[in-house]
């Protein structure tokens, strides 16, 4: 058996030999830069859908402005339409607990795997014990799964409200109040008791929303930092691989591969690329989820006004 970087192009190939030590780093570094691209995809997703919610919710305030319901239909339509980006937050949601302690352990070797997981399950279990909007939105989420729809209520209007200093100028203000029904999630059975005990008889769940993102952000965050030394060095050693052909191949050093060969067969190889995390550097700086500064939504405990 024997082991060499080449390049994947056809003309002008080159093959640079490296021992079976150095092909199994390299495709040990491949698994940890696959497994960091999917930490930011699965909280892309979920940023995605949290977005989409905001920006449907706003919309159909600004349409309270001019427009007005007429029958049951529309109104039938408007709460259908906020339904399913809740359902679709929650979804996303339920992937990114799911998958993130595994995703996070796959970043380091077999012999720290296990504590690791097992830290990011603390961290997630932090979030759960620290803010009732956590708590609501992962009852909510089994409770949509099995029993029923994540929204019961959708309350519409406008009114006046004080501003300034003095409190003696008014503004005119339409508002949206996605709202989930206590009474209604004890009828259909299933909701978590120890949650439902703790909820109001109405909950807001755009606000739920909120902090439920914020306590999976902060998550995230302590996650980066956890997996950041493991990136950068398999990035270093993907980069090393590739530098072994500069000059000895035309064309762009992404299309590099590693592989092991037996007589004439290829028996395994490894993609040495690095596009891929310059896509995950993106996710990284857009992404920023909720910073805790611009933590202070209101409780998801809100009537109302």
């Amino acid at each position: 058996m024997r082991y060499v970087i080449r390049s994947c192009y056809l003309e002008n190939t080159h093959e640079h030999s490296i021992s079976v030590d150095r092909f199994l780093l390299l495709k040990r570094c491949r698994r940890v830069l696959t497994a960091a691209l999917e930490i930011e995809d699965i909280f892309d997703q979920m940023i995605s859908n949290y977005i989409t919610a905001e920006t449907r919710c706003l919309e159909l305030t600004s349409k309270r402005l001019v427009r007005q319901h007429v029958g049951y239909r529309e109104g039938n339509e408007a709460m259908s339409r906020i339904a399913l980006v809740f359902a679709n937050y929650l979804s996303t949601a339920r992937a990114y607990v799911d998958k993130i302690g595994s995703a996070t352990s796959r970043c380091f070797d077999s012999s720290e795997a296990e504590e690791v997981g097992r830290s990011v399950k603390g961290l997630l279990a932090e979030q759960y014990d620290a803010s009732f909007d956590y708590r609501f939105i992962e009852a909510l989420r089994n409770h949509v799964q099995h029993s029923g729809t994540a929204l019961h209520i959708l309350s519409q209007g406008s009114r006046r409200v004080s501003i300034g200093t003095t409190r003696t100028e008014t503004v005119f203000e339409t508002f949206l109040l996605p709202q989930c029904s206590k009474v209604r999630l004890a009828e259909l059975g299933g909701f978590k008791a120890g949650v439902l005990a703790e909820c109001p008889d109405k909950v807001n769940l755009l606000d739920c929303m909120r902090g439920h993102l914020l306590g999976l952000s902060r998550v995230h965050r302590r996650i980066r930092g956890l997996t950041a030394t493991e990136v950068s060095t398999a990035c270093g050693h993907v980069q090393e691989g590739q530098t072994e052909l500069t000059g000895k191949v035309t064309g762009d050093l992404d299309a590099t591969e590693a592989v092991a060969i037996d007589g004439e067969r290829e028996q395994d190889s490894v993609p040495l690329l690095l596009h891929w995390e310059e896509v995950r550097r993106w996710l990284v700086e857009r992404n920023t989820g909720v910073p805790d500064g611009l933590g202070t939504f209101p409780s998801g405990r809100c009537e109302p006004r």
